[in-house]
């Protein structure tokens, strides 16, 4: 869950339920390739909410620390 309130933090709290799981769904990308998972379905995942490149470019910043902070407490344990 913290991971969640840090990925809609700030102004994004108001954004629609998509927009939330397009950056929750491109975070689990980017962890999961970092470990080594085969995430293959992903994308097309995220075309269900409508994602392009323009629209991930958006959140980008967000994603990368989003995905950052994860990996590295997942390190933790």
């Amino acid at each position: 869950m913290k991971c969640l309130e840090f990925l809609n933090k700030g102004n994004n709290r108001h954004l629609l339920p998509g927009v939330c799981e397009l950056k929750a769904e491109a975070v689990a990308y980017v962890a999961g390739k970092y470990f080594g998972f085969s995430n293959n379905d992903s994308p097309n995942y995220l075309a269900l909410y409508g994602a392009d490149s323009k629209l991930i470019q958006n959140y980008l910043d967000r994603i990368q620390g989003v995905a950052t902070v994860l990996i590295s407490r997942c390190g933790e344990s």
